[in-house]
């Protein structure tokens, strides 16, 4: 079993770079400062795309075994991987720090209505200290059991401008349902959750491409990607784990939790990702 204080943080393979725009050593010492300074990092980085990152997938994800790292077109330090069909793999954060955090100074500020990531970090740095839970995940954020390959078109098409999915219990459940009724739809509302996702259609393609590789088959998704983590493995398919009540209805947002029901998330969210660190070290190389 892995001892959670010896669990690699991501963030510390550009630990020299934010170092020489100015950070001190201070960010050695906490997870939250340090992802404050990465947060803030005017150089284009991303842990999920590193190098260290990539050559992770390579290892432990044996669909990916054999082919081929390259980085990114004029991207310095952001790497992908080509499979033998030509399919492009990518890392993704399988759930974002950055909405919790966000949620956390909305808690403990009465006076906040709203406030964006780049906010908390600069509040961060000017020496508002984190609570131990937030700490915590601030660490396990960027470490291998929050990481994981995935197709081209699909990171920020569930996260980003087109939707806002960024909660990999979301993804699970979307998954899940694919691959009990074949119906595209899950898959298109993850992806293309307010209809602005103009390649919609290269996002299900890709993503079926990626499917195959598990035979569309949901016990092998889990088990090919070390997901077993998040799902009830007692239960007789291997039912998702949800992060909190109704959101896989999709109409319970984080900033609809109460303070009981957002650390109750945050806690789940960090023994999960702590138990899939353990299953990616049991897995075979």
């Amino acid at each position: 079993m892995t001892n959670e204080n010896d669990i690699y943080d991501g963030k510390l393979e550009f630990l020299e770079l934010l170092k020489s725009e100015g950070y001190t050593d201070e960010i050695h010492n906490s997870s939250g400062k340090l992802w404050a300074a990465y947060c803030l990092s005017k150089k284009n980085i991303d842990i999920d795309v590193s190098f260290w990152a990539i050559n992770l997938y390579v290892d432990k994800y044996k669909y990916l075994k054999d082919e081929r790292i390259q980085k990114q077109e004029r991207c310095y330090y952001k790497y992908e991987i080509i499979d033998k069909n030509g399919i492009v793999y990518r890392g993704d954060t399988m759930t974002s720090f950055s909405n919790f955090i966000r949620r956390y100074f909305i808690i403990t500020d009465d006076k906040l209505r709203n406030i964006g990531a780049k906010r908390c970090a600069e509040r961060i740095l000017g020496g508002q200290s984190l609570n131990e839970q937030i700490e915590r995940f601030s660490k396990l954020a960027h470490c291998a059991g929050n990481l994981i390959p995935v197709p081209l078109c699909f990171n920020s098409e569930r996260s980003g401008h087109f939707a806002d999915c960024d909660y990999w219990d979301i993804v699970m459940y979307s998954v899940y349902k694919w691959c009990c009724s074949g119906n595209d739809r899950y898959i298109i509302d993850l992806l293309n959750r307010y209809n602005q996702n103009k390649h919609v259609g290269e996002s299900l393609f890709r993503f079926k491409k990626w499917m195959e590789n598990f035979h569309n088959n949901w016990f092998e998704f889990v088990e090919f990607n070390h997901l077993k983590a998040f799902v009830d493995v007692q239960s007789q398919y291997w039912y998702p784990k949800e992060f909190w009540k109704n959101h896989f209805a999709f109409n319970r947002k984080i900033n609809e939790l109460s303070e009981e029901e957002f650390y109750a998330a945050v806690k789940l969210i960090c023994d999960i990702i702590v138990d899939r660190c353990n299953e990616l070290d049991g897995c075979l190389n």
